[in-house]
């Protein structure tokens, strides 16, 4: 079934032109995920990773909300997994100094190149 998505979070108070290869956003990209459903709200609360929740919190602080765009649709699981991964590998991982995302891991299913910081708190 193709109902997998993969999904962007970005920064509203960050507004410019953001060109990473073929994708070219508005504002800047903090979060890349994947899922279906409603996944996309996941991290926006308590459930949350902690990495993400504080850069939402930041937002809010302000009294903005991180702007969602699904960046691809209708996709099966692992066609979801493998944009993932080429998504944060194009924009980059802020842990590595390779971009502004906050992702700690490479994407896709499991833990992928995990952060120092994640691989020490496991």
């Amino acid at each position: 079934m193709n109902n997998c998505y993969v999904y962007v979070y970005l920064v509203p108070r960050k507004k410019g032109t953001f060109r990473y290869g073929n994708l070219v956003f508005g504002f800047e990209p903090f979060y890349i995920g994947k899922g279906s459903g409603k996944r996309f709200l996941f991290r926006l609360y308590a459930c949350g990773r902690f990495w993400v929740l504080s850069k939402v919190k930041a937002i809010r602080v302000v009294g903005l909300e991180p702007i969602i765009k699904k960046l691809f649709e209708d996709m099966s699981h692992d066609e979801a997994c493998d944009r993932e991964i080429a998504v944060i590998r194009t924009i980059g991982r802020a842990d590595l100094g390779a971009g502004p995302l906050v992702n700690l891991t490479d994407g896709g299913e499991g833990m992928r190149n995990v952060s120092k910081a994640l691989h020490e708190k496991l």
